[in-house]
């Protein structure tokens, strides 16, 4: 063994000795030979634990050494084996997440702490939140009592009520609301039936005299002032009698009810208790040249007798006079019934059962409330001038009605219907029903003029007047009477008498108020 150690290697020798496959050996062989060298074996894909165990090589072969490759002994490349697959760290990659996560959570948590403490505090905003909340529903909840207890000191409890109910479904939660509810309910358990509908009060007014200087002048209608009107003064003296007098002021409309038959009725009316109920009309509510215009031109000025002028709306709504004072100023103030009466019933809103207010009985040749509305006028006036003037009229309509006043036809041209042709009659009832209610609204209320009506032609319901004035909607029809008023119930109308207020019945109205008491000191 030894020999051979020492013994020289030849280059074929040393390149099998370098070589590990067969395929080395046949290139190598091929060579020789000088034959096409073969080609190298597919080699195919496997991992590393698929790989099959290499043979060891031989413990008495010393190691390859690297040879250097020539032209003519170049090897082909070897295909290279895959690359081992590496396995992703999930583990580690959530941690990374997380850790992110937590950083970006505490830089926001810093910079609200930062905001909150730049604007005053983080501690301060709840309970400053808490307290407007409270001071928003206390002051809700008292804006509702107060509402509620207006209209209940005019016995409106079931208006009150739904007053409370604005709060929202949960009011009846609320300790307040609870308490003022049970209040009501007690109070309205008080009301006394009226024993007889039929036995009920009703006065009837004219306009009233702003300036009785004026008024009572000489001039050639002092005497119809004197008899047939009051003044203010006097009138604010009467609802101060009426008041103490335990009346209270009712609709029409409370005394009666029509069944299923169409067939009137009376309606029970509660009252409270020691009340009186009792019904106030104005009467020929226009304004007329008569008592406004001195100079004959249809305008109201300082020549006129003393009265308004006409209703308006003031800034705020509300409805008031205008008048014409002696010295040509425009006014505005408590000039005739409807605003002596509204400022009254403020003061004293028990004078009031559930809103009530009174009855304005209008005409309309004279135009309506003061406005220039009627078909004379339309004439005069050019389009755009004459559509104001019954604009006007309907807003002063719309805000009456809202405040709870009704109204009643006067006839249009304050005609006895009793004594009327019927082709006057006809003409009269359409011309109200296009001048008036186009502005007022229906009603089924008749004020008879004159203090005339048909007295004996509505109890035959087949008189020819009757079925026209009928026709028109007319349902209630008022005649007038100094006696005790009274109202009668047939199947398909009523009648009702109302009392005249002027300075000849003074003396003679002793249930309502004591006449040389109100009597205003301008009457000589």
């Amino acid at each position: 063994m030894e020999e051979n150690k020492n013994r020289p290697i030849n280059s074929e020798e040393a390149f099998l000795r370098e070589v590990d496959t067969e395929w080395d050996v046949e290139q190598f062989l091929a060579q020789k030979k000088g034959e096409p060298l073969p080609q190298p074996p597919e080699q195919p894909m496997v991992n590393d634990a698929a790989r099959p165990e290499e043979k060891p090589r031989n413990p008495e072969r010393p190691a390859a050494r690297p040879r250097t490759q020539t032209a003519t002994t170049e090897r082909p490349a070897q295909q290279r084996k895959p690359a081992k697959k590496q396995k992703v760290n999930y583990r580690g990659w959530a941690q990374l997440i997380l850790a992110a996560v937590l950083v970006i959570a505490i830089i926001i948590v810093l910079i609200v702490l930062i905001g909150k403490i730049v604007s005053g505090g983080a501690s301060d905003a709840p309970e400053t939140e808490t307290t407007e909340t409270v001071q928003s529903r206390e002051q809700i909840i008292s804006d509702l009592i107060a509402r509620a207890d207006r209209l209940a000191s005019g016995y409106d409890y079931e208006g009150a009520v739904n007053v409370l109910r604005e709060y929202g479904t949960d009011w009846m939660q609320q300790p307040e609301l609870m308490e003022v509810n049970a209040r009501y309910q007690s109070a309205q358990s008080l009301l006394v039936k009226w024993s007889d509908v039929s036995k009920v009060s009703m006065l009837s007014f004219h306009s009233l005299i702003a300036d009785p200087a004026r008024a009572f002048d000489g001039g050639s209608q002092e005497s119809y002032y004197r008899d047939y009107m009051v003044t203010v003064t006097e009138f604010k003296a009467i609802l101060q009698e009426l008041y103490n007098k335990n009346y209270i002021l009712i609709g029409i409309h409370d005394l009666y009810k029509t069944g299923a038959d169409g067939k009137y009725s009376p309606e029970e009316l509660y009252l409270p208790d020691g009340k009186k109920p009792l019904i106030l009309v104005q009467d020929d509510l226009n304004y007329g040249p008569t008592m406004t215009d001195g100079n004959g031109d249809g305008y109201a000025d300082k020549d006129g007798d003393g009265f308004a002028s006409r209703l308006v709306l003031d800034e705020n709504g509300k409805i008031t006079c205008e008048y014409i004072t002696f010295d040509g100023k425009v006014d505005q103030g408590d000039y005739d019934l409807v605003p002596v009466l509204e400022s009254f019933i403020s003061e004293h809103p028990d004078f009031s059962f559930r809103g009530a207010r009174g009855i304005l009985s209008l005409t309309g040749a004279n135009g309506v409330f003061g406005y220039h509305t009627s078909s004379a006028w339309k004439e005069k006036l050019d389009s755009a001038t004459y559509n104001a003037e019954v604009d006007g009229a309907r807003k002063v309509a719309d805000a009456l009605k809202a405040q709870g006043w009704e109204f009643a036809s006067h006839t249009y041209d304050h005609i006895s219907y009793g004594d009327a042709k019927a082709e006057e009659l006809a003409k009269d009832l359409k011309l109200w029903k296009e001048e008036v209610q186009s502005i007022v609204g229906d009603t089924d209320l008749l004020m008879y003029p004159k203090g005339g009506g048909l007295y004996g032609s509505l109890y035959g319901t087949d008189d020819a007047i009757y079925k026209e004035i009928y026709s028109y909607g007319f349902r209630v029809f008022c005649n007038v009477d100094t006696e005790m008023t009274e109202l009668r119930f047939f199947d398909t109308y009523l009648r009702i008498n109302r009392t005249p207020v002027g300075g000849q019945w003074f003396d003679g109205l002793d249930e309502f108020f004591n006449g040389s008491k109100i009597k205003d000191s301008a009457r000589k």
